[in-house]
């Protein structure tokens, strides 16, 4: 499940609904059950949610407005890799995801076009998040370890290892200068 502000977002078989926190109707974005993908996103600004389909029939990211008004805009993938995880950038200009290869790919969320590719971990990614300030990218993955870059470039700067095991999830403190991480 995904909050922001006063609504969340939850997803299950594919499919992604959204209701008002305290009070109101569900509304289901996606009628696709069945379907793979659910993981889902709010914009920065919550006026968007994005997620992950095959609704369709090919895998694709999807961005649908919050009020439901508009139909969902579909960014194509790749044909190799499977994503998920979506995680927008602070100012809400991108969209970063992980995949099953342990690369990480960023779309421009207004064109949908890749503006960034990493190949971030030797096994599979399991999680990536952009600091508050947007200028850098933590990543986790299968491979033990935890690693920092820039978001621009895709530079890595520094790689944190020691984990006994598969790191599942990672993220930045508040103020971006700390990074928290979790394993089984």
């Amino acid at each position: 499940r995904a909050r922001r502000g006063r609504a969340v977002a939850a997803g299950a078989g594919g499919s992604v609904s959204t209701r008002p926190d305290d009070k109101g109707d569900v509304r289901k974005r996606t009628n696709s059950g069945g379907a793979a993908g659910g993981d889902r996103a709010w914009a920065p600004d919550g006026k968007f949610i994005s997620y992950f389909s095959d609704k369709a029939g090919e895998y694709a990211l999807y961005i649908e407005p919050q009020d439901g008004l508009a139909p969902p805009r579909e960014i194509k993938l790749p044909a190799t890799g499977h994503f998920y995880t979506p995680s927008w950038s602070p100012d809400g200009k991108r969209i970063l995801s992980v995949g099953l290869d342990g690369a990480m790919k960023v779309w421009d969320a207004e064109s949908g076009q890749e503006v960034l590719s990493i190949k971030g971990h030797t096994k599979i990614a399991t999680s990536a998040a952009y600091s508050p300030d947007g200028k850098r990218i933590v990543s986790a993955g299968c491979d033990d370890k935890v690693k920092l870059w820039d978001a621009d470039s895709g530079q890595e700067l520094f790689t944190f290892t020691g984990h006994a095991g598969p790191v599942w999830s990672v993220a930045f403190g508040p103020a971006g200068k700390r990074i928290a991480s979790g394993s089984h």
